[in-house]
């Protein structure tokens, strides 16, 4: 290669790296934004079937457990939390 080549392609080669480092800057701020939107909705169930006391929660935490056993963030504490956040 030569040297104005070189240059060139090391340009293009930074353009591309700063892209995807853009990108994944994004990307993990809005999962972040989602994240805290889902938390927030879940709270927000949680306040409004407080009617039906504490069991609620616990149920709801042990259905999700069930149904999604790799998850641990809904925990019953978390779903308080949650709850505590909305």
């Amino acid at each position: 290669m030569n040297e104005t080549l070189e240059k060139d392609f090391k340009l293009v080669i930074k353009e591309i790296k700063d892209d995807i480092k853009r990108t994944q800057i994004k990307t993990v701020l809005q999962v972040n934004s989602n994240l805290i939107n889902l938390y927030f909705r879940i709270g927000k169930i949680m306040f409004e079937n407080s009617k039906y006391g504490n069991s609620f929660i616990k149920n709801v935490a042990i259905e999700i457990k069930i149904e999604i056993p790799s998850i641990e963030e809904f925990s019953e504490r978390n779903l308080r939390n949650m709850k505590l956040f909305y």
